[in-house]
């Protein structure tokens, strides 16, 4: 709770400014005058983590004044057509650019350009101990060191978002450390708690009213989701039928191993698992909780409790 705490409403990159500045002058460079290309990507697709960091990074280099652009390969999620306006099409790698840094939201974009590059590496869960078997666990692990070494290798700066995130990118990578920096998340400044009658149409139009248990995230193993569907079943059967959980974000595979589980419990009618929901029912829903939970063994960093609190609900 205390790194959330010290993090501003609005995130302060000015101190890590100097990671865009351009250095091949002697004097320090405006930084009104930064442009900074981001991966677009994510914005192509529907609502998911590597999204979400995208709409805080691009708020908080407007928010600095900086000029921005989205380098894309197809069209935009329809939710995020209001950066159509900066959005232009991958370059080449050999394409003489106008921009001080590209930067991408995720570890996965390797091609390079001739700019400075920054990569996001948000945590170290795919090497942690999980519920995988040992082949699939080692194969994951293997994939994943590879990647992050291509990363650190490739690229003038690595963001992660947290201490913890870095500190452990450090003791598993010992090359290319000295590149890491941290660039804390914040709860996006226009997700606040909605007034009761808007939240309950919102919510009306998935089916749902307010006084739920609530989990947003993906159906990933250090989520823990499969251990809240566990422990909701322990519960009475009268707050069960008083206090619904919900579910929204990605989930893949594993819905039929959740319906599996809910029918175990007999918890069937009390649990509802919304997949992928748009991002404009996302304050609607927190406030519409009565308790936010996040049982995640791992976390990078964590968004999902610090957006709750955003909007007025107990974690």
């Amino acid at each position: 709770m205390s790194e959330y705490a010290r993090i501003p409403s609005v995130i302060d990159l000015s101190y890590a400014g100097l990671l865009f500045f351009p250095r091949h002058t002697d004097t320090q460079a405006d930084p009104l005058m930064t442009k900074i290309a981001f991966d677009g990507r994510p914005a192509q697709r529907l609502p998911h983590s590597y999204r979400r960091l995208l709409d805080l990074f691009l708020h908080s280099a407007r928010e600095l004044g900086w000029n921005v652009e989205l380098w894309t390969d197809g069209p935009l999620h329809p939710e995020c057509n209001d950066y159509a306006s900066l959005t232009r099409p991958f370059p080449s790698a050999s394409e003489r650019l106008d921009v001080d840094v590209f930067w991408s939201t995720t570890p996965n974009y390797l091609t390079r350009f001739n700019t400075r590059c920054v990569a996001t590496v948000c945590d170290v869960n795919p090497i942690l101990p999980d519920e995988r078997n040992f082949i699939s666990h080692t194969y994951r692990a293997v994939r994943f060191r590879r990647r992050v070494k291509k990363v650190f290798r490739r690229n003038w700066r690595v963001a992660t978002d947290s201490e913890d995130a870095r500190n452990r990118l450090a003791a598993e990578f010992s090359r290319g450390t000295e590149k890491l920096s941290v660039v804390p998340l914040y709860a996006d400044p226009s997700l606040r708690r909605v007034a009761d009658s808007d939240r309950d149409k919102l919510l009306a139009e998935i089916g749902l009213k307010a006084g739920y248990l609530y989990f947003v995230g993906g159906f990933r193993q250090h989520k823990n989701w499969s251990g809240l569907i566990r422990a909701y079943g322990s519960l009475p059967g009268n707050l069960r039928n008083k206090h619904p959980l919900v579910f929204s974000g990605s989930v893949g595979r594993d819905l039929s191993l959740a319906h599996r589980l809910m029918k175990e419990f007999g918890i069937t009618d009390n649990v509802r698992i919304l997949g992928e929901t748009p991002e404009q029912y996302l304050a609607a829903l927190y406030s519409g909780a009565d308790v936010f939970v996040f049982p995640t063994f791992m976390e990078g960093f964590g968004l999902p409790p610090l957006e709750a609190m955003q909007c007025g609900v107990p974690v």
